[in-house]
């Protein structure tokens, strides 16, 4: 089996300001967090791989979850997420660790990227020095 770096990115948003966006419901995810005994990092290591959990207290917070995410696109009209990156996994230049929030539908084509939109990709790389 080969080995190799994959490149990725994402549109960061720190937690404090998800916070100052969502107010009660982000709390009120949080203190789920907290009576299920479990922090933002394992969760957010959990959904990443897509680990469901069968008791009552990771329905909460997964509920918990789906508000603040559904507050934050009323508020926004953006996506919000959360994953996880092992940084013992990454590189030492890697600008996120642990648990992120993450933004989605930020970006969109002018209108002359539009015209050539479908024949133009974007391509990722890393490089080592």
């Amino acid at each position: 089996m080969a080995t190799g770096c994959g490149a990725n990115y994402a549109d960061v948003i720190e937690s404090k300001n998800v916070a100052k966006i969502c107010g009660k419901v982000y709390k009120q995810f949080l203190y789920f967090l907290n009576a299920a005994g479990e922090s933002l990092g394992s969760y957010a290591n959990a959904l990443d791989f897509n680990e469901e959990y069968e008791d009552d207290s990771w329905k909460d917070v997964r509920d918990a979850f789906k508000e603040v995410q559904e507050e934050f696109e009323k508020k926004t009209g953006l996506t919000l997420g959360l994953s996880y990156h092992d940084g013992e996994q990454g590189d030492c230049y890697d600008e996120v660790r642990n648990e992120y929030f993450y933004v989605d539908g930020m970006y969109e084509l002018t209108k002359a990227g539009k015209k050539i939109g479908k024949k133009v990709q974007r391509k990722l790389f890393v490089n080592f020095e």
